[in-house]
């Protein structure tokens, strides 16, 4: 909400706002409220049979007024102004199914988990690689406030992008939290607004509490997090524990990366650190103005190697188009540690299209018998296991390990697939290996290395079970009669 009135004073600055909500079905119970939270409550009307509420006692100023039904999961804000006490103001707010209730699990497109807390925080990650992660403070005259959020957000980009807010002594705070359902990355807009007539000072503090990890390599190429250089200061740092494989495969925890700063950017972090397994970053003396408002962004990413959050970090601190994604005008110019062109473009190329489809068999040696084991099951039906097919992509933000389980006949289809359920499938236009392993000896057939045809994103690629020396089958297809 912004108001640049006293809470105290809304008693003797007697005004009216009527808010016009269509009392149509199913949403006739939403409850209209005025931001701040933390003002005193208003005296209000119920709606008449056109769904009009009055609210008396509002300050002359700028409001902001929204309504909820979270049983239905609608949502609606507007802002609007009392010009002069003694006078009114009338807001409509369109009711939109953009509610959200927290905690609530999202996956990027490698299937890496960020549950996100009602504090816009995450608890856990994949295999846990959080102990709670960027957490929010606000730092007033050297005391730290911790930002709590709500139970309910709202959503936009698709619902993809989860938005909490909460007054914070002063200031109006809203967390933007935007997880693309096709990227590699968790962003992060920490938005203060001043409704006040007086500029506030302020520290912002993102706090993470890392486990088992800790740090890898800063944007300096050391494992040592620190900004006090003038000239060179982190901007980024990546963590990890001691297991540098794909934790999908080796049941460990994935690397990960954080990024807070940008270079040329008006402001940088004044501190920033890892102690006792907690990576910690603050911008420091930030003062909001007077009505105004300014934006910190920040980073983080899940991956399966070191080196892979080492490249996506590294290609998100240069801004690429997919960290601008919903970024408008306004934003941009509020966004104080990185610099953005002001019509948000990117001098980087977009990754290449992640919309890849590979079939194919998995064949013994003759390049005709499926591979299959034939067993019976436990009530002693026949069945059979297919061949495990695994493809590893050759981009480096997108390089986890997928596999599908061929059918009785050999056959299998990869195909690019999207979700919300943490089981999306990436296969990036470009170059690619792919391999499968017998059901029975757990064998490996010879990797197979290929790469997408330029303009293309459909092939097959067929799989035998043949050595190196080609006098003899490397496995010979095994049956249970």
């Amino acid at each position: 909400g912004r108001r640049s009135a006293d809470p105290q004073r809304l008693g003797r600055r007697a005004a009216l706002v009527r808010l016009h909500l269509p009392q149509v079905s199913p949403f006739p119970h939403s409850i209209p409220a005025l931001k701040p939270a933390s003002y005193p409550q208003i005296p209000r009307t119920s709606p008449n049979s056109q769904g009009v509420y009055s609210i008396t006692g509002v300050p002359a100023g700028n409001f902001t007024v929204s309504a909820a039904d979270v049983s239905h999961q609608v949502y609606g804000e507007t802002s609007s102004q009392i010009a002069a006490a003694g006078s009114s103001a009338t807001a409509d707010i369109q009711l939109a199914a953009n509610t959200v209730s927290l905690p609530a699990t999202k996956y990027d497109a490698n299937n890496f988990t960020f549950d996100l807390q009602p504090d816009g925080s995450v608890a856990n990650g994949y295999h846990q690689v959080y102990a709670g992660a960027f957490l929010l403070d606000i730092i007033f005259g050297g005391t730290p406030v911790r930002f709590t959020g709500s139970s309910t957000g709202s959503t936009s980009l698709g619902g993809r992008q989860i938005t909490v807010a909460q007054v914070v002594n002063q200031l109006t705070v809203t967390r933007k939290i935007y997880l693309p359902r096709d990227g590699y990355f968790v962003r992060y807009l920490e938005v203060l607004t001043n409704p006040t007539s007086s500029p506030i000072t302020v520290g912002v503090r993102v706090t993470s509490n890392m486990g088992s990890s800790h740090p890898i390599q800063t944007s300096n190429t050391n494992a040592i997090l620190s900004v006090a250089s003038p000239a060179n200061p982190d901007r980024w740092v990546v963590l990890d524990d001691y297991i540098d494989q794909d934790p999908g495969v080796t049941n460990s925890r994935p690397a990960t990366a954080f990024g807070f700063d940008g270079p040329g950017a008006p402001m940088r972090a004044g501190a920033a650190g890892f102690n006792n397994s907690q990576l910690s970053y603050e911008w420091d003396n930030v003062i909001v103005p007077a009505g105004g408002t300014v934006t910190f962004m920040h980073f983080g990413a899940q991956q399966s190697v070191r080196s892979a959050a080492q490249v996506s970090i590294d290609r998100i601190e240069h801004l690429p188009p997919e960290a601008l994604v919903g970024l408008g005008a306004a934003e941009i110019g509020q966004i104080q540690n990185f610099s953005i062109a002001p019509d948000g473009t990117s001098s980087l190329p977009p990754l290449p299209a992640l919309t890849g489809n590979i079939g194919g068999r998995v064949l013994d040696w003759d390049g005709i018998t499926p591979i299959r084991w034939d067993l019976l099951d436990q009530f002693g039906n026949p069945t059979f296991r297919g061949a495990t097919v695994n493809f590893n992509s050759g981009s480096a933000f997108f390089g986890r390990t997928l596999s599908i389980t061929a059918g009785a006949d050999g056959a299998f289809n990869l195909n690019s697939v999207f979700n919300d359920t943490g089981s999306s499938i990436v296969l990036p236009l470009g170059p690619f290996t792919i391999s499968a392993v017998h059901p029975r000896t757990q064998v490996q057939s010879p990797v197979v290395a290929r790469t997408f045809p330029s303009g293309q994103n459909t092939l097959v690629q067929d799989l035998l079970f043949i050595n190196s020396s080609a006098d003899k089958a490397q496995i010979v297809n095994f049956r249970i009669p």
